[in-house]
């Protein structure tokens, strides 16, 4: 039972991680919503080169966080793992975590000096609307 339990536990974790990993491109927040507001070449160019200039150190964190999860993932299946290791491992992975938001939040604020006031409020607006749901329609409850 408590193996059955660990391994619930791991493929929660697991599938938590992977949904919540972020591309390092315009597409889901918090760099989506460029898409919308209309940038002009300059404006385009500008981020693009913000972007490359974030790239490397980016694909380093995510690398760690990937690296510390992972690690995580190893030990809540291995049923020798102690309580304290557990919770070393997940500080661990909750650093790297953090490390690669503020890096996306650094290249995100980098990237609001390039728009206008106008752009800004028309982002702002944009993050706060719900994601769009798909075209098909759900499943039919059982």
């Amino acid at each position: 039972m408590k193996r059955h339990l660990m391994l619930s536990v791991a493929l929660a974790l697991a599938t938590g991680s992977m949904l919540t990993a972020q591309p390092f491109h315009p597409g889901p927040p918090p760099f989506g919503e460029l898409r919308a507001l209309d940038l002009t070449e300059a404006q385009q160019l500008a981020i693009h080169a913000i972007m490359e200039k974030h790239r490397d150190a980016h694909m380093t964190r995510e690398k760690a966080l990937r690296t510390q999860e992972k690690a995580l993932m190893d030990a809540m299946t291995d049923p020798t793992s102690t309580d304290a290791q557990l919770r070393t491992l997940h500080t661990a992975a909750s650093e790297a975590r953090f490390t690669l938001l503020m890096d996306e939040r650094a290249t995100m604020l980098e990237i609001q000096t390039i728009l206008t006031p106008a752009q800004q409020a028309r982002a702002k607006e944009l993050r706060q609307q719900p994601p769009p749901m798909g075209d098909e329609p759900p499943p039919p409850m059982p």
